[in-house]
This record gives C-alpha cells, structure tokens and sequence, in this order.
C-alpha cells in the first residue's frame, strides 16, 4: 500500500511541476522541486545539470510566453512517472538567432521523470516530433540558445 502512496506522491510533484513550474510561469520553484543533483538526459535538453535546466525553461518562457501544457495521461511505475502532454505556444519573443516569428506551436510531447524522496531527479528520453515542431514554428526550436 505504502508503494501506490508513494507513486501517487510522485505523480503529484511532477504535476506540480508542470502546472507552476511551466503553466503559472514559476520557474524558481525548481528549487523546492527539484534535488540540487538533477540531471536531464536526451531529449531536447540533450545532457544537463540543474541549472542547464533552469537556462533551458526560462529561455523557452521568455521566447513562448504563452506556452501551455495540457496534461493528458500521467503514470507512475515505482520512482519513474510517464507524463503526456499537449504543448502550445507562440513565438512572440526572440528565441537565440531567431526573431519572433508569431507562428504557432501544438504538439504533443511525453516525458519519463524520476522522482525519490519527493524530489525530481532526473528527466529522460523526452519524446516529440522533431519535424513537426520545425514545420511549424520554421525553424529547430530545440537547441538551448547560450
């Protein structure tokens, strides 16, 4: 019983995540949220620490200051939790080398996070579509511009 608890405290820290973290545009709770120890690996973040993360969130905030998650399917499986979203936004402010442009980002994106003791530690193999995303926007929006 203990362990269904415990999956369900996970699934609710990465929801917190996503709907502060994201959606409210609070990014320093990442601090309350996140172990000092996080790492990310794959995806669009590629490999980074805590604070390569938080570079990668506030840079994708300033560039899509609309973006949204919609919450679809969340699952947890022990300290891993499955998360699907809808993501969308406009590029309404310069991201890196690129000028707004005012297009339109809808995809859906599925994240694996880990979470121990409460804390995220780890995000991994984020799943999306590469060229949709290029498609619409009209340029690479993956990258962390420096």
């Amino acid at each position: 019983m203990g362990h269904c608890v415990s999956e369900e405290g996970n699934i609710a820290v990465v929801r917190r995540w996503i709907e502060e973290g994201w959606n409210q545009r609070d990014p320093d709770i990442i601090d309350q949220l996140f172990s000092p120890d996080f790492v990310v690996r794959g995806g669009p973040n590629g490999f980074g620490d805590i604070e390569h993360y938080k570079h990668y969130v506030c840079t994708k905030q300033n560039a899509f200051p609309d973006f949204h998650f919609e919450i679809r399917d969340c699952i947890a499986a022990g300290d891993i939790v499955v998360i699907t979203y809808r993501v969308t936004g406009t590029h309404s402010r310069a991201y890196g080398v690129h000028e707004p442009t005012g297009r339109q980002l809808d995809t859906v994106v599925i994240d694996l996070w880990s979470v121990v003791d409460g804390c995220i530690t780890e995000r991994l193999n984020t799943e999306f579509s590469k060229n949709q995303i290029e498609n619409q926007l009209g340029f690479d929006p993956i990258y962390v511009p420096d």
